[in-house]
């Protein structure tokens, strides 16, 4: 699951705040997955972050493949930008 979490840190380059993403990967690399997760979800919704299509995909599947409920990512479509 751990490649699965850094795939999505390399989706999240130049979307989410570097620092965020520094915090994500370390917490992914202590074995944190979801909790890195829930957190960066959290953050990109906390600074209203732009949200593509797929990038917004990716998240919900990496959210699903580590059992969160919706309520940990769904408010996150808020942010979706139609292209």
């Amino acid at each position: 699951m751990e490649k699965v979490y850094l795939d999505l840190a390399d989706h999240l380059e130049g979307v989410a705040r570097s620092q965020d993403l520094t915090d994500y990967r370390d917490l992914v690399e202590h074995n944190e997955g979801v909790i890195a997760l829930q957190n960066i979800c959290q953050n990109l919704y906390e600074y209203d972050t732009p949200l593509s299509r797929p990038v917004f995909d990716h998240i919900v599947s990496v959210a699903r493949q580590a059992g969160l409920a919706g309520r940990e990512w769904a408010f996150l479509e808020e942010l979706v930008e139609d292209a």
